[in-house]
C-alpha cells in the first residue's frame, strides 16, 4: 500500500551520526528514565476500507542524551483487533526506538517532538489460516510534556505509525493518542551554596567578609545595590554576546585599578521552562561570567545557580541575567544607579 518505510528509515539511520555527534558534546553520567504509556488506537488502511479501533500500552527506557534531548527504547502491544464484516483478527506488538526534543514554552510546561522506527510483528487470523508477518516501520510523535516535580513528568501525544504489515497481511497506519507517565531517576541536580559565614547578602546566598583594602584612588564606576552590573542574557542563551564582554571589561578594569581582586557571581533565569532545566541555564550562565574574570586575573570566590528569578520585575528579560558582587564593597551601602533599577 505504502512505498515510504524504506525513505523514512533511510533518514533516520543516517541522523545517528548527528546524534552521536551531539552526544558526544554532552556532560556525562546522563540521567535516566522509565516510561509507561497508555492510550487509543486508530487502525487505517484506505486500500481496504479499514478503520478499527484499538487500545495500547508500552513501557519504554531511556536517557537525556544532551539539553532537552531524549532517546528512548520502548515496546508497545496493541490488544487485539477483530474485523467482522470480513472474519478476522489482528494482533500486533512493536518494539521502537525514539530520539525526541523538548522546547520550554511555560512553567514546566513543553513542547515535545520524536522521530523514530519500529520492529513490529503482527499475527493475522482470518478463518481457519493464520499469517504473520515482522518488519519495521518509520513512526513519529508530538504532543506536550508537563513537570509535576523534580523527578516525575506526565505527557499527552499523539503518535503515527506508517504502514505495519506486509502483502500477505495487509497493511494499515496506527494513529495513536497516548498519556505517559516518567520516572526520571536523576532528578534535578541541587546545588550547594557556599558554606554558612558572618553575613548574609541579598538574594540569600552567604559570602565570607574581605578586609577592605586601602584605596588611594578610585576609578568611578556605577553600581546598584552593591552589584556591579547584571550581564543580561538573550531567552535560553548562556555565551557571553559583545556586549556582555565590554561590561565585564569594564568591571576588571575598575577592581585592578583599585587593587580589588574577589568577586562573586549569582545567576538567574526567568519563569519559563522546568526547574531542572533553568538551574541548568543558570550554571551556565554564571560559568561563563566566571571564565571570563579567570582569564582576566580575577578571583572568583562564589559561584551560585539559583534558577529561576521568582522576583517580580516589569519585564522577564531583567530576570535573564547573572549578578556581580564585589566582595571588597558587599560592606558599604552604594547608591544605585538608575541605569540598572529594573
Amino acid at each position: 500500500m505504502k512505498k515510504l518505510n524504506s525513505l523514512y528509515l533511510l533518514i533516520c539511520l543516517n541522523m545517528l551520526p548527528v546524534y552521536s555527534v551531539v552526544s558526544a558534546e554532552a556532560n556525562f553520567p546522563f540521567d535516566p528514565f522509565v516510561e509507561v504509556v497508555g492510550g487509543y488506537s486508530k487502525a487505517l488502511d484506505s486500500g481496504t476500507g479499514l478503520s478499527e479501533n484499538a487500545g495500547v500500552y508500552g513501557i519504554g527506557l531511556g536517557m537525556e542524551i544532551y539539553k532537552n534531548v531524549d532517546l528512548k527504547a520502548q515496546y508497545q502491544d496493541y490488544s487485539k483487533i477483530d474485523v467482522d464484516s470480513k472474519a478476522l483478527s489482528v494482533k500486533t506488538k512493536i518494539y521502537n526506538y525514539e530520539l525526541s526534543y523538548r522546547y520550554p514554552v511555560g512553567h514546566d510546561v513543553s513542547v515535545v517532538a520524536g522521530l523514530g522506527a519500529g520492529y513490529w510483528k503482527m499475527t493475522k487470523h482470518q478463518g481457519s489460516s493464520t499469517f504473520m508477518a515482522n518488519g519495521v516501520a518509520p513512526m513519529a510523535r508530538v504532543g506536550l510534556d508537563y513537570d509535576i516535580d523534580k523527578n516525575i513528568s506526565a505527557s499527552l501525544s499523539y503518535q503515527y505509525v506508517n504502514a505495519i504489515g506486509d502483502l500477505f497481511t495487509g497493511e494499515y497506519d496506527a494513529h495513536n493518542m497516548l498519556f505517559g507517565v516518567k520516572y526520571s531517576f536523576g532528578g534535578r541536580e541541587e546545588m550547594v551554596p557556599a558554606p554558612a559565614l558572618d553575613r548574609v547578602v541579598v538574594e540569600d546566598f552567604v559570602v565570607e567578609e574581605q578586609p577592605t583594602p586601602v584605596i588611594s584612588e578610585v576609578v568611578p564606576m556605577a553600581f546598584c545595590n552593591k552589584i556591579v552590573t547584571p550581564i543580561m542574557f538573550a531567552f535560553d542563551e548562556s555565551v557571553l554576546s559583545a556586549n556582555n564582554r565590554a561590561e565585564l571589561r569594564a568591571v576588571s578594569q575598575y577592581m585592578k585599578a583599585n587593587n580589588l581582586n574577589g568577586v562573586s557571581l549569582v545567576g538567574y533565569t526567568d519563569d519559563k521552562g522546568s526547574e531542572k532545566y533553568n538551574l541548568s541555564l543558570s550554571k551556565r550562565r554564571v560559568d561563563a561570567v566566571e571564565n571570563f574574570f579567570e582569564n582576566e586575573g580575577l578571583i572568583v570566590r562564589h559561584n551560585i545557580a539559583n534558577g529561576k528569578d521568582r522576583t517580580r520585575f516589569k519585564s522577564e528579560y531583567a530576570k535573564r541575567r547573572v549578578d556581580v558582587y564585589v566582595d571588597a564593597l558587599l560592606n558599604k551601602e552604594i547608591a544605585c544607579d538608575q541605569k540598572f533599577a529594573f
